[in-house]
């Protein structure tokens, strides 16, 4: 290189650097010089303001609560909130920490000690640090303070003041910095950083999903602004690599993928993603030309998750340039066999062999990818349904002042991003994680978002009060269930039981994961009970078919001696009683030979029950206790309601009705009025006292025919109330200080084919099924059928907060599945 070459470049050199040094003093703000270089998170407080009024119910989170507590640190000397920088660390793996910076003239020490005698000084790099023993640390430099409550935070500040290495010398942090101030708080965020930050919190085998962020070398500006109906949050991406840059150059806009976008989505990114696309990361299937059709615009969107060790379900939606064209290539593959096609409902599922992404399903101008068959049929039944984005109030909401002026978008929901958390971070930090989203159960989730010069828009809205229900999984078996799903808690674990029509049970999990299924020779009779049986800290569950009595463990197999083959077919479901209390249970069942049989736990024959003679029994057999008395009740098919005690002697005389066969045997032992029930398919009850009272009720309904009953407290007053139904006319009657009335009558659009009490948030709630119309519907509070209802399904069902999210999920058969719906209140 010649000689006068280098003077150019020697000149061009100095005056790059000399421009950007003069830029950099030009702009400077004195107080970034001691942020620290790795900092990940950055708050700057611009007004004199408590971090509740600034926030709202996002300062429930705990290293903002732990901010607001930790500011008091700078009331305690009397310094003034305002222009201070809060920048959040992690101290140790166990706790966050803040330092505060800002600029002073008045001297910190001289103020410390007016309101604190326990002072301790050092030196470093010549410049004294302070500690308040217990307290905090401060120190002073040149006209930058620093506050913090470890002295080590404050001295990594001062070296850097010492050394001259800044954040502010980072192009695009200045360049948010001089954005307008939007609101009386902004938050920094450094993506590159947020790793390093995160790495003692995330469960190892995440922590390449979260490393991934060190690639952007990105800072964010949010500036959230509270009142007293909504947290607006606005501000600016400054993005390194052109991918992003492109992310928000996008000629369409958000409110059509609204219509595709399912109601319980977690978290979504929408957008220009062509350059994301094209990676391997995605592992995309090998559709040859099909990909020719798509267009820039996509979105990837993650469900809500249930179990805690499950990650969410990934849906990926492309926009079509060519819809028609796509179609006919698609049809094209199927006929050559390069994909498989499968009918479901009005759709078609189309399946490759090789990508993450094999399933995929054509809709409007999209084509949805999904990893699994099971989660594009769950999408598509919400899709059905209407649950999607664009009907949903709440989200609504939070976009209505964006609608057609975003070109890119992120969102994410609150509760629903819960579970992902959870299994992102260590198995330590799940609890004050779940502490973390309960405290934010009034806000809706955020919505982000962009315009073509990069700039966010969104907002935290509050949900409105509103009544629905939504499909939160769904879940296929091999063909139409037979009995309706039990669930079974048992040591904080919950399981769904259920039984299909080829006498298969199925074990679930809360998430609607299939955990094992076992084939049986029969329909099972009773109801299943988790036991620990054999008191080994094991869980077992209890239940018997007309053949035997099955005890099997949380995988499905068999134990011990189990199952217990029965002399003559069972007809009905067995009772399983704790006499004294103790854990030792006794088993009594209703055979085909007309005995009752009793066995104690270990399967032999009860000394009094050997076997007792009483006739055909259909009913389950009762069992309850009074007065240190024990009741068991059987009700036969001839009409005799029969009342023994523990040795099998009776306790009086059997009692007669009139239609036993689908008569209803319930009791009532726990109030000053105790009394045992039997309801025939008139409407007559017959009501009888533990001592052997009695007397009848009849309870006008419809025609009085084929009635239906259950007896349980509605009204919640502890005496339980007589429901009674006759195909479309419902009567309820219950006591009141009035007396015994009819408290309720209403009449259906079609007659129902079953009635069931269901527990609802702690109360008991009427539950009805129709069979031919194949809809179940749940009543309210009011004894009316709630908002959202009917809903689709073939079976009775539960209700339970299932996912230990404060919400309650309703549980049912329907045909060959199970499904889950959110009900909301």
């Amino acid at each position: 290189m010649k000689r006068k070459h280098y003077f150019w470049l020697a000149t061009f050199l100095f005056s790059y650097f000399l421009v950007t040094q003069i830029i950099y003093w030009w702009q400077k703000d004195a107080r970034w010089d001691a942020v620290p270089k790795n900092a990940a998170i950055i708050l700057d407080l611009k007004e004199n303001t408590s971090v509740e009024a600034a926030l709202g119910n996002i300062a429930s989170i705990f290293p903002l609560q732990q901010l607001e507590k930790e500011l008091t640190l700078l009331d305690s000397i009397g310094v003034n909130r305002k222009n201070t920088l809060a920048v959040l660390q992690a101290s140790t793996p166990e706790t966050f920490n803040w330092l505060f910076i800002f600029e002073t003239d008045k001297k910190l020490l001289q103020l410390a000690q007016k309101r604190h005698q326990s002072i301790r000084t050092s030196t470093l790099y010549d410049t004294p640090v302070h500690e308040v023993i217990d307290t905090f640390a401060l120190a002073q430099y040149e006209n930058i303070a620093l506050l913090a409550r470890y002295p080590l935070q404050v001295e990594r500040s001062i070296e850097q003041l010492i050394n001259q290495t800044s954040l502010w010398k980072n192009r695009n942090l200045r360049k948010l910095n001089k954005l307008e101030n939007l609101a009386g708080l902004s938050c920094y965020i450094s993506l590159q950083r947020l790793p390093d930050f995160l790495a003692a919190y995330v469960h190892p085998n995440r922590r390449e999903l979260v490393q991934s962020l060190v690639k952007l070398r990105d800072w964010v500006r949010l500036d959230i602004q509270h009142d007293s109906i909504e947290t607006r949050v606005r501000g600016q991406w400054l993005a390194e690599e052109k991918s992003l840059q492109n992310f928000a150059q996008n000629v369409k806009n958000e409110a059509k993928i609204l219509n595709i976008l399912p109601d319980n989505t977690a978290f979504y990114t929408w957008g220009n993603l062509s350059k994301l696309l094209k990676t391997e990361q995605l592992q995309l299937p090998q559709i040859g030309k099909l990909w020719e059709q798509m267009d820039k615009e996509a979105a990837i969107a993650f469900t809500e998750s249930y179990a805690e060790k499950e990650l969410p379900t990934a849906l990926l939606m492309l926009r079509l340039k060519h819809e028609g064209a796509a179609i006919e290539y698609l049809q094209e593959l199927s006929q050559v066999g390069n994909v498989k096609s499968e009918d479901y409902q009005m759709f078609q599922i189309f399946e490759v062999n090789d990508g993450t992404y094999s399933h995929f399903v054509q809709l409007q101008d999209y084509l949805i990818f999904s990893q699994k068959r099971g989660d594009l049929a769950t999408y598509l039944d919400k899709y059905i349904a209407g649950q999607v984005l664009a009907n949903d109030i709440d989200f609504l909401r939070s976009t209505a002042e964006q609608a057609g002026q975003s070109t890119a978008a992120f969102y994410f929901h609150t509760q629903r991003i819960l579970p992902f958390l959870q299994n992102l971070f260590k198995d330590a930090y799940q609890k004050p994680i779940r502490q973390n989203i309960r405290a934010l159960q009034e806000t809706k989730g955020l919505h982000l978002s962009f315009g073509i010069s990069a700039k966010l828009n969104g907002k935290i809205t509050q949900p409105e009060n509103l009544d629905y229900t939504s499909i939160a999984w769904r879940t296929s078996l091999d063909t139409v269930a037979a009995s309706a799903p039990q669930l079974l808690t048992f040591e904080a674990k919950k399981r769904i039981l259920i039984q299909d029509e080829l006498q298969q049970l199925y074990c679930l999990d809360e998430a609607g994961a299939i955990l094992w299924k076992k084939q049986l020779k029969s329909p099972i009779l009773s109801d299943f009970q988790a036991i620990d049986f054999y008191d080994n800290e094991q869980t077992q569950y209890l239940f018997n078919t007309t053949e035997a009595i099955h005890l099997v463990d949380e995988n499905g197999t068999a134990v011990g001696a189990f199952p217990m083959k029965l002399q003559s077919a069972a007809t009905n479901g067995l009772r399983v009683v704790d006499f004294d209390g103790t854990g030792f249970r006794h088993f009594f069942v209703a055979c085909e030979n007309g005995n009752i049989y009793g066995f104690d736990q270990n399967g032999r024959p009860l000394e009094y029950w050997s076997p007792r003679q009483i006739g055909l029994v259909l009913h389950p057999i009762e069992h309850f206790q009074w007065e240190q008395k024990d009741y068991i009740l059987i009700l036969d098919q001839i009409g005799k309601l029969h009342v023994l005690q523990r040795d099998a002697n009776e306790r009086f005389l059997a009692q007669t009705v009139i239609h036993p066969r689908n008569s209803t045997l319930a009791y009532q032992a726990n109030t000053d009025s105790p009394r045992i029930i039997v309801a025939d398919t008139t409407g007559l009850v017959r009501v009888l006292h533990p001592r052997g009272d009695a007397f009848n009720l009849p309870l006008a309904v419809g025609n009085n025919q084929n009635v239906q009953f259950i007896f349980s407290d509605i009204w919640g007053d502890e005496r339980k109330d007589y429901i009674t139904l006759s195909k479309r006319q419902l009567a309820i009657y219950a006591y009141d200080e009035q007396g015994f009335k009819k408290r309720f009558g209403g009449k259906f659009e079609y007659a129902q084919d079953a009635i069931f009490s269901v527990v609802y948030q702690g109360k008991n709630r009427i539950g009805m099924l129709n069979q031919e119309q194949e809809q179940l519907v749940l009543f309210n509070a009011q004894q009316r059928p709630k908002k959202g209802f009917p809903l689709a399904g073939t079976t009775a069902f539960f209700v339970d907060d299932l996912f230990g999210q404060e919400e309650q999920i309703l549980v049912a058969g329907n045909r060959a599945s199970v499904v889950a719906y959110r009900v909301f209140e």
